[in-house]
């Protein structure tokens, strides 16, 4: 029961700060609280086809999760769509940097042992990096050398961003 309720607790702590963690994001990037934000659109597709169409300067964030460029195949043999090389990398990350508003955030995650092609495309388009993130797995996507059991991001600024509120402790670390 115990068990349970401390359980119960942290869920609800984590809950609570990841709330904050998402209003510390909408303050820097200029939503206050109790206005009403515009409509949230997701849009999935292939960014090098779909972001020609998005005005310059309409987006108010991107999250990106692109090709890892490691040759990627499932078990049962499904491949990922470029993948296989970095040619999108550069004019990909131009266009999320061309559809972004002034001081406004990109995350992306990427292949770490592609980390110097990732980074070159981010500067080339203008972004500057000004965090990282690392998620932790309950499980590991592959072993080698190492176990992996983590997925990596960094964030990346489009202007200087408004820094959010300071706090006392930051809502992605352990405890």
């Amino acid at each position: 029961m115990r068990n349970r309720r401390a359980k119960k607790e942290e869920q609800t702590m984590q809950n609570t700060e990841q709330r904050d963690f998402y209003n510390s994001f909408r303050t820097a990037a200029g939503h206050q609280r109790g206005s009403q934000p515009s409509p949230i659109r997701i849009i999935n597709g292939d960014c090098t086809q779909v972001l020609s169409g998005i005005d310059s300067g309409s987006v108010d964030f991107v999250l990106t999760d692109p090709p890892y460029i490691t040759r990627y195949k499932s078990r049962d043999g499904r491949t990922v769509m470029n993948d296989d090389n970095a040619a999108w990398l550069a004019p990909a990350f131009s266009e999320l940097y061309r559809v972004l508003r002034r001081e406004s955030f990109c995350v992306s995650f990427y292949g770490w042992n592609h980390v110097d092609k990732f980074i070159s495309a981010w500067r080339y388009a203008g972004f500057r990096i000004v965090g990282h993130m690392v998620f932790t797995k309950g499980y590991a996507s592959s072993q080698r050398y190492l176990r992996y059991q983590h997925e990596q991001a960094y964030l990346l600024a489009k202007g200087t961003p408004q820094l959010p509120p300071r706090r006392s402790q930051s809502p992605c670390s352990s405890r």
